[in-house]
């Protein structure tokens, strides 16, 4: 009767690194103490201090390939099953490198998140997205464009201001931008991003979560920031409403049976390039957005 019930929490640090038991067991500390901070269940042991040899060739020759048009936008629709409609796309950044050929974002973005370069990765990607929304609408299709941005744009004290100024530049109504940031990333800092998060939902700029449900957050995490979308990472597409990563017919079938409609995947399309004259962040052309199935 006299007992009290006590609620632990635990860190989990992982090493697989052969080495002595001395720098294993410090090495597991250091991911378990990265782990309780970003409030992971657990963390596996990175040596971020020893970066490859390829990772320093992709930096090396990041800043050349953003001012050399090396870097592109694709675009891949956002498809309303229930009315047969692409209602937007996701803009996806891709770098055909004459060094590396062909990198997909998992690739580079995170080194260029490392070593802070992300801030002009971002600047471009968004005035790009945002020059072929307003040509977009010039051509009367109306459909949301989203786009990636990291966390550490968020936090930065000079994003919402630029934001602002893209915004009135290339004449883009606020309401039909969405900005896509991964739960972890959100859920990491999500006290020092709620001032941006408050300033763009006064603005009417949407904000979704991609990949929810392979971090850590909660249902209580969602109630204190102003999201409009939840993407649900393709182990859990038949959870809620915006399913990405849908690749089968069975696929599409069990979410519809779930009442959820609105997906993205290669079921109905692959990332798409707009005609333009060259595959860069420059001199874009206009191409009506159209799948074999759907069209806006």
């Amino acid at each position: 009767m006299n007992t009290i019930p006590i609620n632990l929490n635990c860190a989990l640090g992982i090493t697989t690194v052969k080495t002595s038991l001395r720098e294993s067991i410090n090495r597991s500390t250091f991911a378990s103490r990265f782990a309780e901070k970003a409030s992971l269940d657990y963390a596996y042991f990175k040596d971020k201090s020893k970066p490859s040899t390829n990772d320093l060739i992709i930096l090396g020759n990041f800043q050349e390939a953003l001012y050399n048009d090396e870097l592109y936008l694709v675009y891949q629709p956002q498809i309303d099953t229930a009315t047969k409609k692409v209602i937007g796309v996701e803009a996806l950044v891709r770098w055909d490198s004459k060094v590396l050929g062909t990198l997909k974002p998992r690739n580079f973005v995170p080194l260029v998140e490392q070593a802070h370069l992300i801030f002009e990765l971002t600047a471009a990607v968004i005035k790009t997205a945002f020059e072929t929304q307003h040509m977009l609408l010039q051509n009367y299709v109306s459909i949301k464009m989203s786009i990636n941005i990291s966390v550490k744009n968020l936090l930065s004290q000079h994003f919402f201001i630029d934001l602002s100024n893209w915004l009135k530049t290339y004449n883009i109504p606020s309401k039909s931008i969405e900005f896509e940031i991964t739960e972890h990333g959100i859920m990491s800092d999500s006290e020092r991003s709620m001032d941006t998060f408050d300033k763009m939902d006064k603005e009417q700029i949407k904000i979704s979560i991609d990949d929810f449900g392979t971090g850590y957050s909660s249902l209580s995490h969602l109630q204190t920031l102003p999201i409009k979308t939840l993407k649900i990472d393709k182990y859990f597409i038949n959870i809620e409403p915006l399913a990405e990563c849908v690749e089968t017919t069975a696929q599409v079938e069990l979410l519809k049976s779930l009442n959820c409609n609105l997906m993205q995947g290669y079921s109905f399309a692959e990332p798409m390039r707009l005609k333009h004259s060259k595959y860069g962040f420059k001199k874009m052309k206009i191409m009506s957005l159209k799948t074999d199935c759907f069209m806006v």
